[in-house]
C-alpha cells in the first residue's frame, strides 16, 4: 500500500475534484481504449469491475439516463478516471512497474468515499 505523505498527497488531490462537467465527462470518452489499455494492468485488477462502472455511472449521469447520483459522487469518479489518463501525476506512469500505483491508490480511495452510490447505481443498473 502507500505511505501516510502518499495518502496525504493522494488526498490532497482528490479534494481538487470538486467540479466536473460536460467537456470532463468527454475527455473520458475519447480516452475509453486508453483507460482500457490501463485498468488492465496488474495494480488495476482487483478494481477493474467498480472502474468499469465508474465510466459507465459518468456516462448516465452526462446523459441524463442516471441522475440520482449527489453531483460530488460524480466529480470525485470523474477526477478519479482523469487522473488516470494523466501520465504525468504524483508518479509519472511510464516509470516501469510503479508508474500506476498511485493511480490505483486513487482508485482505492475514491471507492472508499462513493461506494455506496456507486453500489446503488449497480442496483439500478440491474432492474
Amino acid at each position: 500500500m502507500s505511505t501516510e505523505v502518499e495518502q496525504n498527497e493522494i488526498q490532497a488531490k482528490f479534494d481538487k475534484f470538486k467540479t466536473c462537467s460536460s467537456a470532463d465527462a468527454a475527455k473520458i470518452k475519447e480516452n475509453r481504449g486508453l483507460l482500457d489499455q490501463i485498468i488492465h494492468t496488474p495494480p488495476f485488477e482487483k478494481f477493474f469491475d467498480y472502474i468499469e462502472t465508474f465510466i459507465d455511472m459518468v456516462d448516465d449521469y452526462f446523459s441524463g439516463f442516471y441522475t440520482e447520483v449527489p453531483f460530488g459522487t460524480i466529480a470525485a469518479i470523474v477526477g478519479t478516471l482523469l487522473y488516470i489518463i494523466n501520465p504525468l501525476d504524483l508518479i509519472p506512469d511510464f516509470i516501469p512497474l510503479i508508474g500506476f500505483i498511485d493511480d490505483a491508490a486513487m482508485v482505492g480511495f475514491c471507492l472508499r468515499c462513493v461506494k455506496f452510490d456507486v453500489d446503488r447505481y449497480r442496483q439500478w443498473y440491474e432492474e
